[in-house]
């Protein structure tokens, strides 16, 4: 048995960043690690909780994994859900081209054997000292093997 985490985030990681744009500007893909100006238009995508559950099985190592990925939009004047939600369009279809494919590749000896969005979330939007923020939350379920 060989921990999945990193592998499962380095194969979003590859898929998704530089591959997301907003105007014509990629999109920054980070790991939990913010700079204070991300982006020219302050929208990011965070790869956020990752929960592994292992599934007990007698002939190979199985892990379910739930992967959070929250969109970040912060702006000077109210925000509205269009930016988010045309970020989550773009997301999704990188990680499901089609209805029975899913686009995400892990290194060997694991294999990803299912994914599907679990559920997408809105938080309220957030009014802070510089600007407010709106955000949301797309949880992906994996199935890997190894």
């Amino acid at each position: 048995m060989i921990d999945i985490g990193k592998k499962l985030r380095t194969g979003y990681f590859s898929l998704l960043n530089g591959n997301i744009t907003i105007d014509g500007s990629p999109i920054p893909i980070v790991d939990e690690k913010l700079d204070a100006l991300i982006t020219d238009h302050d929208i990011y995508v965070v790869m956020s909780d990752q929960n592994e559950r292992r599934i007990p099985n007698k002939t190979k190592f199985i892990a379910n994994c739930d992967m959070s990925f929250i969109i970040v939009n912060k702006r000077n004047a109210t925000a509205s859900k269009e930016v988010v939600e045309e970020v989550s369009n773009q997301l999704l279809g990188l990680v499901f081209p089609t209805v029975a494919n899913v686009a995400v590749s892990v290194e060997a000896p694991l294999r990803l054997s299912d994914a599907y969005l679990d559920s997408a979330d809105y938080a309220p939007i957030d009014q802070m000292q510089d600007g407010f923020a709106i955000t949301k939350t797309l949880i992906i379920k994996n199935t890997i093997s190894q």
